[in-house]
């Protein structure tokens, strides 16, 4: 599934309720099937507890999920998810920080240990050739050694709000995400590229 970007950089941490509400419900209309919200870049709204619930108690209304890239180790949103109760997953990993065949390589060995080590992981990258060359190879690698590919959705909880182990924190997050957990020994992936939600992020623009 093809997944759309919107963004709404710093002028979000100076928004009113209504503007926001309106801005995230206009976006939200305008892509048939969305499943869920993953944040892109955006720390300083990311740290907000104030505008992170208005956010957040907007997505559960709509029955949407919500996953954290963890642009910054101070967010706001596995606290606020856990207040509200709703779907919400965390990011461990970011695959393409460094954009080389090598280091992403290095990047899903992380994840396979991540998974291991809890149970379950989040990985992040970009659509970029690097990336998408690299997972092409792997992923049937990692489905030979017992890795299942799931939905993101699959990996949404009521959120452990202790943050995951510390992984080249950036301000800019990804387009898509990839998933892992582990099951009767067996660690898993997301299902496949197409992806399990719709990309979206807050807009640049004021409506």
């Amino acid at each position: 599934r093809r997944q759309r970007q919107m963004c709404i950089r710093d002028r979000s941490i100076s928004m009113t309720r209504i503007e926001m509400d309106y801005q995230l419900m206009r976006m939200i209309d305008s892509i048939p099937g969305i499943r869920g919200i993953n944040n892109h870049g955006g720390s300083r709204f990311s740290e907000d507890p104030i505008r992170t619930h208005w956010l957040l108690e907007e997505v559960q209304n709509r029955d949407l999920f919500f996953i954290d890239s963890r642009t910054t180790a101070k967010t706001a949103f596995a606290n606020m998810a856990k207040t509200l109760d709703m779907r919400f997953g965390q990011r461990d990993v970011f695959l393409d920080n460094v954009r080389n065949e090598k280091a992403i390589i290095a990047q899903l060995e992380l994840l396979k240990q991540r998974a291991l080590k809890q149970g379950n992981a989040i990985a992040i990258g970009h659509p970029y050739p690097e990336t998408l060359t690299v997972l092409a190879a792997k992923l049937p690698e990692f489905e030979a050694q017992g890795f299942d590919i799931v939905f993101a959705s699959a990996l949404t909880t009521l959120p452990d709000v202790t943050p995951p182990p510390k992984n080249n924190l950036a301000d800019e997050a990804p387009l898509w995400s990839l998933s892992t957990t582990n099951r009767n020994a067996r660690i898993t992936l997301p299902e496949r590229l197409a992806v399990s939600y719709t990309h979206l992020t807050l807009p640049t623009t004021p409506y």
